[in-house]
């Protein structure tokens, strides 16, 4: 371990560019925040970054190119959904970093989009991962029902976990044996005589404590699970938001880009999500009962770079 961690320090002391430089020390100070060493070796990693970012200098002024080269060394790495949802999400929030030349200034939206794109084929699983197989989440939903039905549903959600494990290839995270934990929980409280429908309506005593990733995230970091509002019907993506409009997503996409469109960016990771109310309201009034807020927090650092670059691109156009 040691050995790697001095490669990564000698390599990224090698780089010449302070911006690029930069931009590995965010990935490894992020990577120890999120404790994702349980998905990736660091030294992998950060080599893997090295590669891509390679690929968009040797094709620059030709993001499409770049974009398919970084996509096949993504998958000769054999990432998961998750490693992927977790490698796409580092890129996005730091991206903003590697405007250092030009020509990748001119095509900085082409790969953010491209980018999101990646992440909403993930985004699905990796929100089954961080938020349903979350026990924190789980005990908080259920506890106000009786004990045999808090137990049916922690087995079941248990299944669901088992088979998401070799359906999707996601790692472990040990929700498995925190269901077991908390049946035997509920089983002896049972036992001793509690009353689940009065006593239990609140059980933060009870819960049983995650050692990997459901620690709360501190309000400077970006966070990687979606809030419980986007599991709202209301809140749809951009496919969705595009057939109940009658638009293209691309277009739809362009609308948002130039603020013409009620959209909100929940994920932090740049994906756009709409509420139908809204988008029913903009049909008959357009944009005057809504007023469009900086993402500037929901990107990452050096955002000003970025928001420059974008708005010296649409001049351009």
């Amino acid at each position: 371990m040691n050995d790697g961690i001095k490669d990564v320090n000698t390599f990224i002391s090698s780089v010449k560019l302070k911006d690029e430089a930069d931009f590995y020390l965010e990935i490894c100070d992020f990577f120890e925040f999120r404790k994702l060493g349980q998905l990736f070796d660091l030294n992998d990693l950060i080599y893997t970054y090295r590669d891509s970012i390679d690929t968009i200098k040797i094709n620059s002024g030709d993001s499409r190119k770049a974009c398919i080269f970084i996509k096949n060394i993504i998958e000769s790495r054999h990432y998961n959904d998750i490693q992927r949802y977790n490698f796409y999400l580092m890129l996005h929030i730091f991206f903003d970093y590697l405007l250092f030349d030009d020509n990748l200034k001119n095509d900085v939206c082409q790969y953010m989009e491209w980018i999101e794109d990646q992440l909403d084929l993930v985004n699905e699983v990796a929100t089954t991962y961080y938020y349903d197989f979350n026990i924190s989440n789980l005990v908080n939903s259920i506890s106000s029902k009786p004990a045999n039905e808090q137990k049916t549903i922690l087995n079941e959600r248990k299944k669901e976990y088992l088979l998401a494990l070799s359906k999707f290839n996601i790692p472990a995270n040990n929700f498995d044996k925190q269901c077991n934990d908390q049946i035997n929980i509920i089983d002896q409280l049972v036992a001793a005589g509690v009353q689940f429908s009065t006593e239990l309506k609140s059980t933060e005593t009870l819960e049983v404590k995650s050692d990997s990733l459901q620690e709360p995230l501190e309000n400077n970091k970006p966070k990687l699970t979606l809030p419980k509002n986007v599991q709202n019907n209301g809140y749809v993506g951009v496919k969705h938001a595009a057939e109940y409009v009658g638009y293209s997503e691309n277009y739809l996409r362009t609308l948002a880009n130039k603020g013409k469109i009620p959209c909100y960016k929940p994920t932090k990771t740049g994906h756009y999500r709409f509420i139908i109310v809204d988008l029913d309201d903009w049909k008959i009034n357009g944009m005057k009962n809504f007023q469009t807020t900086p993402d500037d927090k929901l990107i990452g650092k050096g955002t000003e770079k970025y928001k420059k670059a974008a708005r010296n691109n649409n001049k351009d156009k």
